[in-house]
């Protein structure tokens, strides 16, 4: 019930909830918490989102918790049914799916971008 409420609360933008995350250094027991998830559900989206937002977790730790993997899961599932089944598609679940996705390919582009600056610079140098 607390993953959920934190959840909901991250993801309506609470900034007392994203100080506390913050504060109380709680990120590393949440991707415990989502590294023990059988599968990706909406709420377990939802926080994931907000961490990669807040600059709490990184891609790399998503990744080595299985998260990343339960997302690309749960979009081949919604693409595979929504050929077979497009109204019963939970579009909440899909687009907090994809709001993941999205965060993780802006951070991952970013990184790359600063990697490739950085590059440059020390050549000039």
């Amino acid at each position: 019930y607390a993953f959920r409420l934190l959840a909901t609360l991250l993801s309506r933008g609470s900034r007392v909830a994203g100080v506390a995350v913050r504060d109380l250094s709680l990120a590393p027991q949440l991707l415990r918490a989502l590294k023990d998830e059988q599968a990706l559900t909406l709420h377990s989206a939802l926080l994931t989102h907000c961490l990669l937002q807040g600059r709490e977790v990184m891609v790399l730790e998503l990744r080595e918790v299985g998260v990343l993997r339960a997302v690309y899961e749960a979009l081949a599932e919604a693409a595979e049914g929504s050929v077979q089944q497009a109204a019963q598609l939970d579009f909440a679940m899909l687009d907090a799916a994809l709001g993941v996705a999205e965060e993780a390919f802006l951070q991952q582009e970013e990184a790359a971008k600063a990697s490739t600056l950085g590059t440059a610079q020390s050549l000039i140098s």
